[in-house]
């Protein structure tokens, strides 16, 4: 790294030096000899200070490379005085400082690959960031759909769910009503099993033992007529219940055969339906 303490222990050094003076002396009497222009001439004053303004602005940038800021300092207020001179014409100090300008500008170079390298790489960065992010929309798009289609199918379930229940409700509620009719019918019906046994019990086994009066027949045809029996039976009754038992004859005993058929298949209804 350069140093203003270095820088320093140069100037002394080369200034004192008295065979540094007299090669300077040869020179510029060589030079003056020779035609040559004096070595503060310039080529042009206003490209020469465009120059060092623009190697001096160079140099400041060598301070991120660690150079101190003194050394860029001073290195710049040298500068003027030494690059204008020919190069054949500068004594020994200049060309240690034109040195160290150049190994100088050789670390602003350095900091400038560096920044330019640090920029690309933030480039590339942004580059794959941006990678990344559109992945990640696409990725956060994907799951927006996948959760809207489950959203579908949830609800779509729901509804389907919702439907089954209420059918099952339906249904359930058509049972209780059936069975609360049939329930109701099987009252009934067990009341008319009832009932006809009741008047086959109270009248129709005493007429058919003994005969008997109309009050007693119309009785038994009423309960008869509550079952449905038929009605051309329920008229053929009159002629055998109405006698007494060994006054009937043949037709008699069929048509008291044929009521207890008729009887037997009504009362099979009935346990059917009960069963």
């Amino acid at each position: 790294k350069t140093s203003s303490s270095a820088i320093c222990a140069i100037r002394p050094q080369r200034l004192s030096s008295p065979t540094m003076a007299s090669k300077v002396a040869n020179k510029r009497a060589s030079t003056a000899a020779a035609g040559r222009p004096s070595k503060v001439a310039k080529k042009d004053d206003a490209v020469a200070k465009w120059k060092l303004s623009q190697i001096g602005e160079a140099l400041e940038i060598s301070q991120k490379k660690a150079v101190p800021a003194e050394v860029v300092a001073l290195l710049s207020a040298v500068l003027k005085h030494s690059l204008p001179v020919y190069k054949d014409e500068r004594h020994e100090f200049q060309s240690a400082v034109l040195s160290m300008v150049e190994k100088t500008m050789g670390d602003a170079e350095a900091v400038l690959i560096q920044d330019l390298e640090a920029a690309e790489a933030a480039v590339n960065g942004l580059g794959d960031e941006r990678a990344r992010r559109e992945a990640a929309v696409t990725e956060t798009a994907q799951q927006l759909t996948t959760a809207a289609e489950e959203h579908k199918q949830k609800q779509e379930l729901k509804v389907e769910t919702a439907a089954a229940l209420k059918a099952a409700v339906d249904a359930l509620a058509e049972a209780h009503t059936k069975q609360r009719e049939g329930d109701a019918e099987a009252v009934e019906t067990e009341k008319a099993l009832a009932a006809l046994d009741a008047a086959l019990t109270t009248a129709l086994a005493p007429l058919k033992a003994e005969g008997g009066g109309k009050r007693l027949l119309n009785a038994l045809v009423k309960e008869l007529k509550a079952v449905e029996l038929e009605d051309s039976m329920l008229e053929a009754l009159a002629l055998p219940l109405l006698k007494k038992a060994e006054a009937r004859g043949a037709f008699d005993a069929v048509i008291l055969e044929q009521l207890d058929l008729q009887i037997a298949d009504k009362k099979a209804a009935f346990q059917a339906k009960l069963e």
